[in-house]
């Protein structure tokens, strides 16, 4: 029987041993920042964390990832593209226009995301801020983890600590889990 999953983070149900061996979810979640964004990949439980930088850097990985495209993977990347609103309005009209072109480039590097990610001929599924859900902190992606039997690369330049500023891997690692769920209703 299929396991069901409590956390609330993905509805049921989970993969079976048989149809998720090998699997490769990978979690992306783009921003337009001067930190840059995140993919996470979860390849054979061991959780690893990658900080794209620039979107040349985005570019240079999916071209040294093209071993991923297979029947057994699947991309998730938060495309707020999809939900086309301005969050918070509060504030001077300056204030707004700011938020608004933030968003707007949040927007833009999603969709880029997602496309690039198309013409190299990923499975990739762009998914709503909506869809993705709250935002977990880090005591949950630790019992998260736990039930899934993860365990987190220990190289340094790809692992995660639990630290605040850590927030972007959390929501990546999120995109990751629900790949799992996309892959299992499609199969």
């Amino acid at each position: 029987m299929v396991e069901k999953q409590t956390t609330g983070l993905i509805s049921t149900p989970l993969f079976t041993e048989k149809n998720y061996i090998n699997m490769i979810l990978i979690g992306i979640d783009p921003a337009f920042r001067d930190s840059g964004f995140t993919i996470c990949v979860i390849q054979d439980n061991i959780v690893s964390f990658y900080t794209m930088k620039t979107f040349i850097d985005f570019l240079e990985w999916v071209n040294a990832n093209t071993h991923f495209i297979d029947d057994h993977h699947i991309i998730v990347v938060e495309n707020s593209n999809l939900q086309n609103l301005t969050f918070n309005m509060n504030g001077s009209k300056l204030v707004v226009a700011k938020l608004s072109r933030n968003v707007g480039a949040n927007q833009a590097i999603s969709q880029l995301v997602v496309d690039y990610l198309k013409y190299s001929h990923f499975n990739v599924v762009g998914i709503s801020p909506k869809d993705k859900g709250r935002k977990l902190n880090h005591s949950e992606i630790e019992l998260v983890m736990i039930y899934e039997k993860h365990s987190v690369n220990p190289e340094k330049k790809h692992t995660y600590k639990g630290l605040n500023y850590e927030q972007d891997k959390r929501d990546a690692y999120k995109l990751a889990l629900i790949g799992k769920k996309i892959y299992n209703k499609a199969k």
